[in-house]
């Protein structure tokens, strides 16, 4: 299930990068490690590292730095592809899930009318 994180590097790392990548705004540190679920200090080495690669881009408008994607650089479309087929496979998933639930299910709701159409018939309630 997480292979295609495990072929982009380590999984942290694409945790991070999968953390950034759906963040609209620049965040802090600990709420992105926490998105991440990684301890704050490995994701502050990790975005350190991607800081330096042009990745992504650290801001510091008070005593805390903020990172966000830089959307120039060239790998977010990658990612872009990787994170959104991703994101589709887990859909399908889910649904074709749903649709066995909702199979399962049917006959009894389908009995249970039935019942009560037979109670009402028996009993004459409108």
């Amino acid at each position: 299930m997480n292979s295609w994180r495990h072929r982009l590097g380590a999984s942290s790392r694409c945790d991070l990068l999968r953390a950034l990548y759906y963040q609209h705004r620049a965040a802090g540190l600990r709420p992105l490690a926490r998105l991440a679920g990684i301890h704050p200090h490995a994701a502050e080495r990790m975005l350190d590292d991607l800081v330096a690669e042009g990745v992504v881009f650290r801001w510091k408008p008070s005593i805390r730095p903020v990172y966000g994607k830089n959307p120039n650089h060239s790998d977010w479309r990658l990612l872009k592809a990787v994170f959104d087929a991703a994101d589709s496979v887990v859909d399908e998933r889910q649904q074709a899930r749903l649709n066995h639930r909702a199979r399962t299910i049917l006959p009894f709701i389908e009995e249970a009318g039935s019942m009560v159409r037979r109670a009402r018939r028996s009993i004459r309630v409108a």
